[in-house]
């Protein structure tokens, strides 16, 4: 799915967006630096740190990850700006991004999820509108200052309700203590929720892989590079061959183009003999047009470890 509005085509608009968010950050050198989170596959011996620390969770729906920027322009305008992980920069409109009329925000900076959304009987049209679903997984800066030491989830996310209220395209995401468990079976939940994510409720913001961020999808899913008819990862910070026999369930056509790839795994191996070349049963989902580089190594395992061996909502809270 592509990002909503247009593509910024001046080089010096896009350099100017890239830098001031790293500002907004902290990062003062003027390079490329991505905020976004990638929260890690929720794994058997985790389970401990969430009963044992204090944790939120929310329903995980799928989306693009993006960073939201809000500033002025120089006639006093507020302007609105995404930035995608490949650091593309795109200017929205402002009649569905912009705060309230009696809120002055300049220099907001947030890092979230955007979905396409139905709005009065119709698939709206992100692409060219920018009117999709915008949900807010951080709030990185606001009125110019940093918030990477604010400890406190909830004071940073607070920020999203007092700038733009319910009736709005941007919102936070809805989140519930660990004492509130889901009560729905998987089976039955509705589409646009294909998991449950867990955020510590005291933390600084992370980027990157977030080592205290953990998520646990019902589907797994790999993102890997189609590139000179072979599947790649990332490992030791190189793109390298996976050491799997990839059998895609799709038409040829479906993937004859080189590009990063989100696959539902459809069957994982189970037990190895020496030697073989583990055969790894896949469907194409989407292209992702937002990334560049595949899933690192460590991702792709445990998304083919949860396969085999899933964890269950019952296991994290017993019931």
């Amino acid at each position: 799915m592509d990002l909503p509005g247009r593509s910024v085509g001046s080089r010096a608009v896009q350099r100017d967006v890239v830098e001031f968010t790293n500002q907004l950050w902290g990062e003062h050198r003027g390079v490329a630096h991505s905020l976004l989170p990638t929260p890690v596959s929720l794994s058997v011996d985790d389970i401990e740190t969430l009963r044992a620390q204090q944790y939120a969770w929310s329903w995980k729906t799928d989306g693009v990850r993006y960073q939201l920027l809000l500033t002025t322009n120089d006639k006093g305008e507020n302007e609105a700006f995404c930035i995608d992980r490949k650091q593309t920069v795109r200017r929205l409109r402002n009649d569905r991004i912009s705060p309230r009329e009696t809120v002055q925000a300049p220099a907001f900076l947030a890092v979230g999820n955007i979905q396409i959304d139905v709005y009065e009987g119709s698939v709206i049209d992100v692409e060219y509108t920018g009117c999709g679903r915008w949900t807010v997984l951080d709030v990185v800066a606001v009125g110019g200052y940093s918030l990477r030491n604010v400890l406190s989830f909830k004071d940073r996310i607070g920020i999203v309700d007092l700038l733009w209220g319910d009736d709005s395209f941007v919102s936070n995401k809805e989140w519930f203590p660990m004492a509130t468990a889901p009560s729905v079976d998987p089976t039955q939940y509705p589409t646009e929720q294909d998991g449950i994510i867990f955020m510590p409720v005291r933390g600084p913001i992370r980027t990157g892989l977030h080592a205290n961020m953990f998520k646990l999808k019902w589907h797994h899913t790999v993102d890997l590079l189609w590139k000179d008819g072979a599947w790649r990862w990332v490992r030791n910070g190189m793109l390298q061959p996976v050491p799997y026999d990839v059998q895609v369930d799709a038409p040829r056509c479906a993937i004859d183009r080189p590009g990063v790839y989100e696959l539902a795994i459809d069957a994982a191996p189970d037990a190895i003999e020496p030697g073989e070349i583990p055969r790894l049963d896949v469907s194409v989902v989407i292209q992702r047009h937002d990334k560049s580089v595949p899933n690192e190594f460590h991702t792709v395992q445990a998304a083919v470890r949860d396969t085999k061996s899933p964890i269950t909502p019952g296991d994290i809270w017993g019931r």
